[in-house]
């Protein structure tokens, strides 16, 4: 879309429902979630081009990237009740960072992490 909101462009097609988007810092792609039964992450280009699917296990929402692009932290149910995790923007090394019983959602980076 340009700034004026003309040229709206649909990026997503597949999947019952696509939620939170999120920009990466250079601007280039966009991680979001797809609901396929659960959640799953997503990273697509700007563009529509290149849909990546990160996430599998569980349930997996709230994508939020670092402030230097190299992670993507989000919430997911894959250990029962819901945890923050922490992965690279290419969706290895998934790793939760959480503890504790409660559970735990809507991650968010500090801007100078």
């Amino acid at each position: 879309m340009n700034a004026d909101g003309s040229h709206v462009t649909r990026l997503t097609t597949s999947g019952t429902y696509n939620v939170s988007p999120r920009w990466s810092p250079k601007g280039n792609t966009i991680a979001y979630c797809r609901q396929e039964g659960g959640f799953q992450i997503h990273v697509i280009n700007v563009d529509g081009s290149n849909d990546i699917k990160l996430t599998s296990d569980g349930s997996n929402e709230h994508p939020r990237w670092s402030p230097d692009g190299r992670f993507i932290t989000f919430s997911s149910s894959r250990a029962g009740k819901e945890g923050i995790y922490v992965m690279r923007s290419d969706g290895t090394g998934q790793v939760r960072v959480s503890r504790g019983s409660s559970a735990d959602s809507h991650p968010t980076w500090s801007p100078h992490w």
